[in-house]
């Protein structure tokens, strides 16, 4: 006996709505970002809806490494001043790559600080040092701050 809804829909029909709408969804921002070895199970239970691969966790490929080449992601270690043996903890840094279905979507990332550093796309980058640095004026303390908000010189 099939279970059904007031509506006449049933039980069945839901799960296979959202089923195709978690297969189907359209990630219209792909974002490549490093998180920090120490902080990616955390990472990975909060933000794995938006993971489009598992991680890269290096053990395979190298550290820090893109699967399947070998070779850090483009940019990673001039933007964050990592060298080759230096990183955080024991194991440096894992590449993770994300899809976001709206741009907005992307500032759920501030919430690992710094453990989270986004590669790819550069107006991802853009876009989280803009709102950190609004979030750091905002914070700032009253007399570093005009008052119009603004850090003052």
């Amino acid at each position: 006996m099939a279970v059904r809804r007031r509506d006449g829909v049933g039980l069945a029909d839901v799960g296979e709505v959202l089923r195709r709408g978690v297969e189907e969804r359209v990630n219209t921002v792909a974002v490549t970002a490093r998180v920090r070895r120490d902080r990616l199970d955390m990472f990975v239970r909060l933000k794995g809806v938006f993971l489009t691969e598992e991680p890269d966790t290096g053990r395979r490929s190298g550290r820090g490494r893109e699967p399947g080449t070998g070779r850090e992601p483009e940019g990673a270690r001039e933007s964050a001043g990592v060298g080759e043996s230096e990183g955080v903890g024991e194991g440096g840094w894992v590449v993770v790559r994300l899809g976001f279905g709206a741009f907005e979507a992307v500032h759920t990332l501030l919430s690992f600080g710094a453990a989270v550093e986004v590669v790819s796309p550069q107006e991802v980058r853009d876009e989280l040092a803009r709102v950190a640095a609004g979030i750091s004026l905002f914070h700032a303390s009253d007399d570093v701050r005009r008052e119009d908000g603004r850090r003052a010189p």
